[in-house]
């Protein structure tokens, strides 16, 4: 009986093969996803990311069923797909397959593009001045009855004598333009100095520079001079363009370089590192702040990028080579920058170049900025400003009467007709939904059009 038991023990205490064998889980599956970045009215940017997938790789994207490229894939995360030739207003399916293995294919990625906006503006000018050379450097539309002007008007005094003494700002109430000054004090004395830019952040603060930073309501105003109380020197240049996100986030750009921030308690300078005269100020909603510098006798040019610490280079330009666009510098000088509601940045001067997907480009749908032969010969004037609702209604303006709209697709002047003789020069546009205010000059007279579409 002792020895059974003792060998029905024996049986229990031998290991199980079955629960001694490893699992051995299946061999990673091949995975491929597709997402759709941004979108234009033609165009789409693309994000690839593959996993267990052996690197290099054969692939291919399809639009529609329709292979429209094929390339090799060297990177597992983050490789940037382009697409163009999209029409507008259009529902596009996009697969990426893997060309040497049946049966691996992404997510179907859909996306929709953009409609096109319409070029159909209507459209008033008005003129100020009566002696001397008056000029509109910058305008803010705050509202369809609020939008103000700013620059140097001369006009004559009660008695029609020349007064030498110049308005600064002319002011839009929904029927009529007023000239008016703007008077600040300065070291005791009440002062109507030369406005230079002007940015709104609602009807009662209204930001102005006239060299230094003024902050008003449209009534009352308050200057805030960085040279006395020593936030600048007399190293540092003074301050022309503005812009900012709320109260407490404000920037001020100027000559020489110099930048200066506004955190709705305390002024700081901000170091550039260059002493280009920095022309314009933009920011993106991520909070990226982008400045454009230029010095337009030496066909020179810079865009800063930075925040309320600092700013570095992100590209410059100047004459160079065509062999050398793209790769560390642009051609030309740079006047002006803005940023879609996606986050591409357009800057302009001699050409208008877009910086997207890390890759910058010149414009190529505005049909004179051309690259062949020698990139200066073009029949549009100098880009002196870009403003716009969207990727697809963007406005740039500029000399010799350049006012154009981009709609999505195409581009079409507005207003008066071009031409390369035209002595009208536009200095500063705010365009807000459908109605659009260029400001600038017309021979020796200060120039607004208003268009409403």
């Amino acid at each position: 009986m002792l020895r059974r038991a003792s060998f029905i023990l024996l049986l229990f205490s031998i290991p199980s093969c079955k629960e001694d064998t490893p699992v051995i889980p299946p061999p990673p599956q091949p995975k491929i996803t597709l997402t759709v970045d941004d979108v234009s009215c033609t165009e789409a940017w693309l994000n690839l990311k593959l996993e267990n997938i052996t690197l290099p790789v054969d692939l291919e994207l399809k639009k529609d069923s329709t292979v429209v490229k094929t390339f090799l894939a060297i990177n597992s995360n983050d490789t940037s797909l382009y697409v163009d030739s999209l029409l507008p207003n259009q529902t596009y399916n996009f697969v990426v397959s893997h060309s040497g293995l049946s049966g691996i294919s992404s997510n179907v990625a859909t996306t929709i593009t953009m409609d096109t906006t319409s070029h159909n503006f209507t459209w008033q000018t008005f003129e100020f001045g009566q002696h001397s050379s008056s000029i509109l450097y910058d305008v803010a539309i705050i509202d369809e009855n609020n939008i103000w002007a700013v620059g140097e008007i001369f006009m004559n005094d009660s008695l029609g004598n020349p007064d030498p003494h110049a308005y600064n700002a002319v002011h839009w109430n929904g029927n009529q333009w007023e000239v008016k000054k703007i008077s600040v004090l300065f070291r005791g004395n009440l002062i109507t100095p030369p406005l230079y830019g002007i940015f709104a952040l609602t009807d009662n603060e209204i930001w102005l520079s006239s060299g230094v930073p003024i902050k008003g309501d449209g009534i009352n105003w308050t200057q805030y001079h960085l040279f006395d109380t020593g936030i600048l020197t007399q190293q540092d240049g003074y301050l022309t363009k503005i812009w900012g996100s709320s109260s407490s986030n404000i920037y001020f750009v100027g000559t020489l370089g110099t930048i200066a921030h506004y955190n709705g308690s305390q002024w700081t300078k901000i170091e550039s590192g260059i002493t280009l005269d920095l022309t314009d100020i933009y920011s993106d909603a991520g909070g990226n702040v982008y400045a454009a510098g230029v010095n337009i006798a030496e066909v020179k040019g810079v865009v800063l990028e930075g925040n309320s610490n600092q700013f570095s280079v992100k590209i410059t330009g100047e004459i160079i080579d065509e062999s050398e666009l793209f790769i560390s510098k642009l051609y030309g000088s740079f006047g002006t920058i803005w940023v879609d509601e996606n986050g591409t940045i357009y800057t302009g001067g001699n050409l208008m170049y877009q910086f997207n997907n890390n890759h910058w480009d010149y414009v190529r749908s505005l049909p004179e900025n051309f690259l062949g032969g020698n990139p200066g010969s073009y029949y549009r004037g100098y880009i002196s400003t870009i403003r716009g609702n969207a990727s697809n209604d963007i406005v740039i303006a500029g000399g010799r009467n350049t006012l154009k709209h981009f709609n999505g697709i195409s581009w079409q002047q507005l207003g008066l007709p071009y031409s390369p003789s035209s002595v009208i020069r536009w200095a500063g546009l705010s365009m807000k939904d459908n109605k659009l205010v260029a400001a600038g000059g017309n021979g020796n007279k200060a120039f607004v059009m208003l268009l409403l579409r």
